[in-house]
């Protein structure tokens, strides 16, 4: 199940409790966690982690998440990807974590405690770099590990973030289309000087 992008920004809005996240930050890293599958499991630091079948029920997620942790796995759950180490601060359990609205309170959750850390670590920042160094914290714990750059595309989590990999996607996209649009120059002979023929 995928929700559809306006669903989740109507969520955002809605379900934070004691927050209030722009509706649109928390719907951007729903996108980036968990492309909007409120059942979404990853196994953190897995080789081939998303390769498994993910799970088609809430039956199916909260029984799979319960054998990983039977077995000492670290995973990260639902639509805001919260992970195992967050469900104890945010209320959440091996169910409870794939409600789409109880994920997005989770997450507005850590991603403000995130953003109040920043302020209080980085008082001369701007908010835009404040919102960065949240998002970095949300995904890794600290201001610094969401800012390195990784896999084939080397963007990092804060430049999903921020928007450059809609930007590179759509900057490439566009160049793609600039170079179907480009005229063919006509070939000649060799022994076409003047390229009348």
């Amino acid at each position: 199940m995928i929700l559809e992008a306006s669903v989740v920004l109507q969520l955002a809005a809605s379900c934070q409790v004691g927050t209030s996240i722009e509706p649109n930050i928390i719907q951007r890293i729903a996108e980036i966690e968990s492309s909007y599958r409120p059942l979404a499991v990853a196994i953190v630091g897995l080789e081939g982690a998303k390769r498994f079948q993910q799970p088609e029920t809430i039956e199916e997620a909260s029984s799979f998440i319960e054998s990983l942790d039977e077995r000492n796995f670290n995973y990260s759950v639902g639509l805001m990807q919260v992970n195992k180490t967050n469900f104890e601060d945010t209320g959440l359990d091996f169910e409870s974590a794939f409600d789409p609205c109880k994920s997005i309170e989770a997450g507005a959750k850590i991603f403000h405690n995130c953003l109040v850390r920043a302020e209080k670590a980085f008082p001369s920042n701007s908010q835009t770099e404040l919102l960065n160094k949240a998002a970095s914290c949300y995904y890794s714990g600290n201001f610094k590990r969401g800012f390195v750059k990784e896999g084939d595309n080397q963007l990092s989590y804060v430049d999903k973030f921020s928007g450059i990999a809609y930007t590179q996607k759509t900057t490439t996209a566009n160049q793609e289309e600039k170079n179907l649009e480009k005229p063919v120059p006509k070939s000649h002979e060799h022994w076409d000087v003047f390229k009348d023929f």
